[in-house]
């Protein structure tokens, strides 16, 4: 950082962007709205009215489809989302402060643009996520090469709501040279499991998504921004309907991370 001036903006505009998070988190089709999703039979008709007995009454059942087996087969699906689940559950995160010892600057390593990466998921099965490119940083004594995952559509596919989730999408334009784009770092540090109450930090881990320059993309400049403060808590903290992807062996730190969303409260479910 230039100096004090430049740490007041940044805290500035960490504070506006809590305040927009927050606002997606409590709305209506926010993590905390979600309450049930699934899909029906395979050569099934959609049946919506089996799964609404299980489902809060201000549930709201959207359905979907998908093709499956030779891409030619059709599965019905279905998302539910409750917008009033958020008032009954009160305000979703608790928060470290902000702290720029926290924001830390990485270097983009290219790999291959067709790269795929095996990432298991919460419920013990694994899901395929593009990556093709690593971001190096150097945090306390350790030089870390960490795995990121290329498209925010493609990260929300690992959750059992699918498409249906589309806070994080990405635009079409993406993938020219010359855009920004938003890649997702799920990493782990030591206060996942702090005995610490203070500091301790959802079990499973936590995302960062990370603004990545075209500058950087294209090889001008690899320099990359990771602001641990905007780290967020998985969809899953918010509701058992997701089943989110854990963080690979490369993206587990070993000096802890006290700064970004610390914890659900209430704790994930239904409710």
């Amino acid at each position: 950082m230039s100096g004090a001036t430049d740490v007041r903006e940044d805290e500035q505009a960490w504070d506006r962007w809590r305040t927009v998070r927050d606002a997606e988190l409590t709305g209506p089709r926010g993590d905390l709205a979600l309450v049930g999703a699934g899909w029906f039979p395979v050569g099934e008709p959609p049946a919506p009215d089996t799964v609404a007995p299980t489902l809060p009454d201000t549930a709201r059942i959207e359905l979907r489809e998908r093709l499956v087996g030779d891409a030619r087969t059709v599965q019905h699906g279905w998302v539910a989302w409750d917008p009033e689940r958020a008032a009954r559950t009160g305000h979703p995160t608790t928060v470290f402060p902000y702290d720029p010892a926290h924001r830390v600057e990485a270097s983009l390593v290219p790999s291959s643009p067709s790269r795929v990466v095996s990432v298991l998921r919460q419920r013990g099965d694994m899901f395929d996520l593009a990556s093709s490119f690593d971001l190096m940083a150097d945090i306390g004594d350790r030089r870390y090469v960490f795995t990121v995952f290329d498209d925010a559509h493609d990260a929300h596919d690992a959750h059992d709501a699918d498409d249906a989730h589309d806070a994080h999408d990405a635009d079409d334009a993406h993938d020219a040279d010359d855009a920004d784009r938003e890649v997702l770092l799920v990493f782990a540090d030591p206060t996942n499991r702090s005995e610490d109450a203070s500091e301790r930090t959802y079990p499973a881990g936590r995302f960062l998504w990370v603004q990545v320059p075209a500058a950087a993309r294209r090889g001008d400049d690899p320099t990359v921004v990771l602001d641990f403060n905007r780290a967020v808590l998985p969809p899953c903290a918010h509701s058992d309907a997701f089943n989110c992807p854990l963080p690979p062996a490369s993206n587990r730190l070993h000096v802890p991370i006290r700064a970004g969303e610390r914890t659900a409260t209430p704790g994930p479910g239904p409710a």
